[in-house]
């Protein structure tokens, strides 16, 4: 049985967002809600490692993060097992 040599690679990326003066409101029946704007600016970091078991193999691990700075924040894990068909 002959193994072929695994390939991997690190990405990352970096994004900026901003949004502009809005405005949202609900209704129902007699009631409102007040309105809710949302306008400034966000920074976006990703960062992962990607690995597959060949260069020409079909199926990948994907682990990554995502982070958010300025008016929208938080951030977010992954861990993905992809299958290309």
């Amino acid at each position: 049985l002959k193994w072929a040599k695994p390939t991997s690679c690190f990405y990352s990326g970096v994004a900026y967002q901003w949004e502009s003066a809005g405005a949202a409101n609900a209704t129902y029946k007699d009631q409102t809600t007040h309105n809710v704007g949302a306008s400034g600016s966000s920074f976006m970091i990703e960062l992962g490692w990607q690995v597959k078991p060949a260069t020409t193999s079909r199926i990948a691990l994907d682990i990554g993060a995502v982070g958010w700075l300025g008016h929208q924040r938080g951030g977010s894990a992954h861990v993905k097992f992809n299958y290309a068909f």
